[in-house]
């Protein structure tokens, strides 16, 4: 599943992720805080895998989760637990690194998850056989897109779609929602806001949290619904 961007912008950042999921799918809990442990995480819920795609804690700016690693690969379930899992531990984790150690990615399906905290972006990709980690520039933008869902010329494509669009217009939260919800061809089986009805596969909703002098606006947009939600989040505690 997935298209995400990630754009720093004068004063933070915009981040924004398109989750591309089947429609048989059970729809999942709009975002809104949730205690885990002792901390207080802004996420959405999957009630099917009961983890969650993205979410903001006070450790975490944002952590997201992309279905895949670098390359397509065949399913086979039963797989040891949702993946999204991870993303609920990583943000509750005090650092990237805490983490990444005690990682255990036995019999969990391929994916790549992204983790921005303050002046430092860490992508981490499982292929079912390694851990591949890198850091990643926080002054330049940066795309995503599941290699689940697309080849490498799809990727290739909306990296084009993307660097072109930011060549035009602001690097700001209301450029991006105009990227997530418009960029593309005109085929709806390619663009970033996906649908491919012949396999009931497509854009269900999209996130952006937008980071602005220390404090996070995240929106929500159910694209079944055409329901918005806004929330505000403030760390409160002081990060490591």
């Amino acid at each position: 599943m997935c298209t995400v961007s990630y754009v720093p912008c004068r004063d933070g950042f915009v981040f924004t992720s398109n989750r591309d999921v089947s429609y048989l799918r059970t729809p999942a809990v709009p975002p809104k805080i949730h205690i885990e442990g002792h901390l207080p995480v802004l996420m959405p819920i999957d009630p099917q895998g009961e983890g969650t795609w993205i979410g903001v804690s006070p450790y975490f700016d944002v952590v997201c989760l992309l279905n895949g690693g670098f390359d397509f690969h065949q399913s086979a379930p039963p797989y040891r637990h949702s993946r999204g899992i991870l993303v609920k531990n990583l943000l509750c984790a005090s650092t990237f690194e805490s983490f990444s150690a005690r990682l255990d990615c036995h019999n969990i399906e391929p994916f790549t998850l992204i983790a921005v905290k303050g002046q430092h972006i860490h992508e981490l990709v499982w292929t079912g056989e390694k851990v591949h980690i890198q850091k990643l520039p926080p002054n330049e933008p940066h795309i995503w897109s599941s290699s689940t869902l697309y080849t490498p010329e799809m990727q290739a494509m909306r990296r084009q779609w993307f660097e072109e669009h930011l060549s035009k217009y602001p690097h700001n939260a209301a450029s991006m929602q105009i990227f997530h919800e418009k960029a593309g061809i005109g085929d709806p089986a390619v663009d970033v806001m996906m649908d491919r009805p012949s396999i009931q596969v497509g854009t269900v909703s999209t996130t952006m949290v937008h980071q602005q002098k220390g404090r996070f606006f995240i929106h929500y947009w159910d694209r079944k619904t055409n329901e918005h939600k806004k929330l505000t989040f403030e760390p409160r505690i002081s990060r490591p």
